[in-house]
């Protein structure tokens, strides 16, 4: 009965996604739109499969699924426990905003995954494949999105921003499971086509709506991702506003905070950033040494000790894991991804295309935010496995503007690259 209500709902989401007026406003034609989204159905059900025959159910996708049946009894069991224990804590304070563990806080952002299952459940029946044709809908309405702001900036790069929106390895793969990242990774999307669309030809009150229910979004699921999201934003919106060099504004922002992080320690202790991360990392610490976890030292809340890991904090999100860094066959995958996105660079530095570009500031806005996403990535997670999986949404803001800026119709191209690698260069 499952696999026909599957094939059911798979249909009829597909027909509706093809009516969409949003979807159809971006000209991606029918049948290449039905392949994306059916790649992307299948996407989820290889982390499905994956959780129950390699990890034998031992992952967060299916332990998600499974209290939200527990809610989805709740809703209808017990329905005015359902709409009110969202509000009251398990603890005698609420604890820390950015705590990582016995927070309110904390319990907060998978307490409104299991609340969004309970609804998914009256259509579901609590089959997990079902609920992740419904998360992956949504989650595909967002790369649409996503899609719509990078072909504004780069209107003659479609296959270039499709493969970058849709088919990178990591980003689908992990966005496609019902967690968190599949819900940041749309929400960022959201965020983003709003901020876009609203600072390159003005807010709406609708524009408006979508990007503060995003952001709010990103708060509550990831709230580290919004206390970095929100400077970045602000940033490229006024350096565009006011015409500003958006590397001179960026660099600006940069010194701010530097200053800014400065002062907290020195004058407000009870608000130091720097603490937040180390207690972050202690976090993952304290879950016990995993068979794929980097040697790392512990942090302090100075800056000297930030500055001295920050080479190793960078070392581990942009290039880990190395080829057979790690004896695992998984691990090697993603060694695979991580070392063809260099290539491209090397590409991009190697073969750079003639192109102008509509916002150049918004790019730069992408790139320096998944920066400092990596750089905070790495210095709070000792484990390569999830360090893969947390930066793995961001891939579309570095690699997107890189697949756009080579030269795809050098004739010399694939030549000159198979020369290159018989000298080693590459």
């Amino acid at each position: 009965m499952s696999a026909v209500l599957f094939i059911f709902y798979f249909l009829l989401l597909g027909f509706w996604l093809t009516r969409i007026k949003i979807v159809k406003e971006t000209e991606i034609g029918t049948p290449v739109l039905l392949i994306l989204f059916t790649i992307k159905i299948m996407a989820g059900i290889a982390v499905g499969l994956a959780s129950y025959y390699i990890f034998k159910y031992q992952t967060d996708y299916f332990q998600t699924n499974l209290y939200g049946i527990q809610e989805y009894h709740s809703l209808f069991e017990s329905p005015k426990v359902f709409f009110t224990d969202l509000f009251k804590s398990n603890y005698t304070e609420t604890g820390e905003f950015f705590g990582s563990r016995g927070s309110y806080w904390n319990d907060l952002r998978l307490n409104i995954i299991y609340k969004v299952l309970a609804f998914t459940n009256i259509f579901s029946r609590g089959n997990y494949y079902i609920n992740s044709l419904f998360f992956n809908f949504g989650s595909f309405i967002g790369s649409i999105l996503l899609y719509k702001v990078f072909i504004n900036v780069y209107p003659s790069k479609k296959w270039q921003i499709a493969i970058g929106c849709f088919l990178l390895p990591s980003t689908l793969y992990f966005g496609s499971g019902i967690f968190k990242d599949l819900i940041v990774l749309t929400a960022l999307s959201v965020f983003c086509y709003s901020l876009y669309f609203g600072v390159m030809k003005g807010f709406t009150g609708k524009k408006i709506i979508y990007l503060l229910l995003s952001f709010v979004t990103i708060l509550f699921i990831r709230n580290f991702i919004a206390v970095i999201l929100l400077p970045c934003a602000i940033t490229w919106a006024i350096s565009n506003k006011y015409k500003l060099s958006a590397i001179k504004t960026f660099s600006a922002m940069f010194i701010a905070g530097i200053a800014c992080t400065i002062l907290l320690q020195q004058f407000m202790l009870k608000v130091n950033p720097l603490l937040i991360v180390v207690k972050k990392q202690q976090a993952f610490f304290a879950l016990g040494k995993a068979n794929t976890d980097y040697k790392m030292d512990s942090l302090q809340p100075t800056i000297k000790s930030f500055a001295e890991q920050a080479p190793s904090a960078l070392r581990h999100s942009f290039l880990s894991p190395y080829p057979m860094e790690f004896q695992n066959l998984y691990m090697n995958l993603f060694s695979l991804e991580i070392f063809s996105y260099w290539i491209l660079f090397v590409l991009m530095l190697l073969f750079p295309a003639k192109i102008k570009q509509s916002s150049q500031g918004f790019i730069l806005f992408g790139v320096v935010f998944t920066f400092l996403i990596f750089l905070f990535s790495g210095y709070i997670t000792p484990a390569a496995g999830t360090l893969i999986r947390y930066r793995s949404i961001y891939f579309p803001f570095i690699i997107i503007p890189i697949l756009c800026n080579i030269n795809w119709e050098d004739e010399d191209l694939f030549y000159k690259v198979k020369f290159l690698r018989g000298k080693q260069i590459l």
